[in-house]
Formats: C-alpha cells, sequence, structure tokens
C-alpha cells in the first residue's frame, strides 16, 4: 500500500541489470575475525540485535569508496581487538557483478610499512588504484543514524556530504578535493616560512584557482540537477531544497569560469599576510556551506523538528539515488543503516518499493525482520547472530 500522493518509480532504462556486489571477504575487521559472505547483485536486508556487527558490514562496503567510510575512523581503529600481543591488519576484499560479465575484484585494507597509517587499494590483486579510482568502478551513498544532525552540525560536516554526494556523478571530483588541499596546504606551509619565494606562491595560487573553480562548477552542476528533480520526488517524504553558499560557487552564476580563476587566485595573492598570521587559507571552497531549505515550509532545513530533519535527509538521498540510478558509469550502490525504523508502516513500504524500482544494490540494516516483511521474497535477507549470517 502507498501512502496518498506517492510516486513509484520503475528502474530507468538505463540503469545497469543485475550489477552489485556478490561476495565481501573480511578479515580482522572489527567484530569479525573472518567474514566470507556471498550474495546475488540484488538488494540486501540484513537484521540482528544491536552490536551484531551489522553495520560494520556496512561500513567495510563504505571504504570502497573516497574517504575513511561512513564513520569516519581511524584506520587502525577497524582492526579487530583481541588479547593477544599484537593484532594482525585488516582487510577487506569484494567481488563486483557487472551484467553477466567476470566480476571484478576489489581489495583495501590497512599498511604500516612506512610507519604510518595509510590505505592500500588494489583491483584483481595486483593493480594499484587510488582513492580516486574507486569512483570509476562503484558509486556508493550512504545514510546512517549518525548523520541525523547533518542540518544543525558544522559547515565541514555537510561540505565533505556534498562533495560524496559528487563523486556520485563526477569521477575526477575526488582527486580535485585531494589536489586542492595538498595545494591549499603547500601554499600555507611556504607562507608560514615567511620565505619570499614569490614565484612558487604564484604557481601554487594559479594551480588551486583553476582546481578550485573546478570543483566548485561541479558542486553547483549537481545541486541544478538535483534541484530539477522535484516533479519526481516522493509524495510521502518533504520535499528539500539545495543552495551552495561559498564564494567561488556564487562567483560562478554570474561569471564565466576563467574570471572567476583570475578573481580567486588574485584574491589568495592579496590574502597572504592575512593568511600568514592567521595560519590558515581564510577565502576557498574550503569554507563553503551546504544550505538544505524545507520547500513546502520555506524554512531552512537546520530550523525545522528533528523528525523532519530525518525525513528531510532520507528525501535528499532518494532522491541523489534516482539520479544517479540514470547513468551507466560504474556500479552504483545505496547503503542504508537502520533507516526504516523511524518510518511508519505505510511509508516504510513505500520506501521499500521505491528501492525495488530503483534497481540499483541496495544494503539494508534493521534490528527488527518483520520490518521488511513487505518485500519478503523479494529481497536477499540475512539474519546476524554471534558473528554468523543465516539466510531467511
Amino acid at each position: 500500500m502507498m501512502p496518498e500522493g506517492a510516486t513509484a518509480h520503475r528502474a530507468p532504462s538505463g540503469q545497469l541489470e543485475n550489477a552489485g556486489v556478490t561476495r565481501l571477504v573480511l578479515t580482522h575487521y572489527r567484530s569479525y575475525d573472518t567474514l566470507h559472505f556471498t550474495c546475488d547483485p540484488s538488494c540486501v536486508v540484513l537484521t540482528g540485535e544491536n552490536g551484531a556487527g551489522k553495520t560494520n558490514i556496512l561500513e567495510a562496503l563504505s571504504l570502497f569508496s573516497p574517504g575513511t567510510g561512513l564513520r569516519q575512523a581511524k584506520l587502525s581503529d577497524l582492526t579487530r581487538r583481541t588479547d593477544a600481543p599484537t593484532s594482525s591488519l585488516w582487510s577487506a576484499f569484494l567481488h563486483v557483478s557487472e551484467d553477466g560479465l567476470t566480476p571484478l575484484s576489489l581489495g583495501t585494507g590497512l599498511d604500516l610499512r612506512e610507519g604510518k597509517e595509510r590505505r592500500l587499494i588494489q583491483m584483481d590483486g595486483r593493480t594499484p588504484l587510488s582513492q580516486s579510482d574507486l569512483t570509476r568502478i562503484l558509486g556508493i551513498l550512504w545514510l546512517t543514524p549518525a548523520m541525523d544532525r547533518l542540518f544543525v552540525e558544522a559547515a565541514s560536516s555537510r561540505r565533505r556530504f556534498l562533495d560524496r554526494l559528487v563523486y556520485l556523478f563526477d569521477a575526477s571530483h575526488a582527486s580535485h578535493v585531494a589536489k586542492y588541499d595538498y595545494l591549499i596546504r603547500e601554499r600555507l606551509r611556504l607562507l608560514k616560512t615567511r620565505t619570499a619565494n614569490t614565484p612558487w606562491l604564484d604557481t601554487l595560487e594559479e594551480k588551486a584557482a583553476q582546481v578550485g573553480v573546478a570543483l566548485a562548477a561541479a558542486r553547483l552542476f549537481f545541486i541544478e540537477r538535483l534541484n530539477r528533480i522535484k516533479h519526481d520526488a516522493l509524495g510521502y517524504l518533504p520535499l528539500p531544497h539545495l543552495e551552495v553558499d561559498g564564494f567561488l560557487e556564487l562567483h560562478l552564476k554570474t561569471h564565466k569560469a576563467l574570471d572567476v580563476e583570475g578573481l580567486f587566485q588574485e584574491r589568495l595573492r592579496q590574502n597572504r599576510s592575512v593568511d600568514q598570521e592567521s595560519g590558515r587559507t581564510t577565502l576557498g571552497p574550503h569554507k563553503t556551506d551546504l544550505v538544505v531549505f524545507y520547500n513546502e515550509k520555506q524554512m531552512p532545513a537546520a530550523q525545522s523538528s528533528t523528525g523532519e530533519q530525518k525525513a528531510l535527509l532520507l528525501s535528499l538521498i532518494m532522491a541523489t539515488a534516482r539520479l544517479r540510478s540514470q547513468t551507466r558509469e560504474g556500479v552504483p550502490l545505496l547503503l542504508l543503516d537502520e533507516v526504516v525504523a523511524h518510518l511508519d508502516p505505510v511509508r516504510r513500504e513505500a520506501l521499500l518499493e521505491e528501492i525495488l524500482y530503483l534497481g540499483m544494490q541496495t544494503w539494508m540494516t534493521g534490528t527488527d525482520r518483520d520490518a521488511f516483511s513487505a518485500v519478503k521474497g523479494r529481497m536477499q535477507h540475512f539474519h546476524l547472530e554471534k558473528g554468523g549470517l543465516t539466510p531467511l
């Protein structure tokens, strides 16, 4: 039963058929000494008591995207804790199947060989990959209870959230974010030395302006696309409207990209003494904020009730998933951790039906197996208990 005003959307014709994760192997990861999990590329439901390890599986999947995963944990914190004097390093491997082709093998894990924590990523056990390379293979989107306060947290949280959404549509965005951060750090390092290396500063600021504008333009393009699909909104969720509050994004709305690059480069040059004294870069896309409005009530999401904020965030995630389902680049994955728990039965069923119609492999967790009864037999369902998985 669909709630009044709700619309079910069938999987777009451009969506990949039978694409998703078909095997996951975890070693010395969180609560798992070892886990060997196989499934087909359709949707997966994981149920079990709190602490059973459901979210650990979603987190492991999220590590096959740029960044530090859905918990944003330190790499060393992912290693399973034991009574042994030393713990083995964690690793995660998965197979990605796509349209009946030979599964692609991806692996990631903790590496301490150079005296510091870093994450290794490999394809087919030998080809090294960068984090940005992952966006060309997998497009991973997630929603967790920890994100419920996104609209009232610091701007940096919303900015990281926005960039993760852009990764799904622009494979170069992750590398642009990493390169911009590097250039800004190098500029600050040089400023702190108080050496008059003006030519090198000029070069760093020119490159930072180029990459920063590309980064800001990708954010704007995504926001414009997402706002245009209002007619395709789910009738049982509030409609969000998104804006980007940032120096570069604001100027890109009325000026050519090259002109904005020149303006940003000049502002960086003018701010050298200020940035030198403050020890931070005072202007740029690293200061951008994502502003979300509750469209129907014409009010900022931050001023909405707790329940409305949760619904707005879910609506934003599902709108992004619908938009992502219209492209064939990479295999999309949707990770929903304990999302159905706060929905009433009618809206819960409508969400589950929407997920099925999208044709995107979705991994969902919950403590109540009955919450997924509406899709029994149409989604793979596994129950976790004491580290073991039982098909239902």
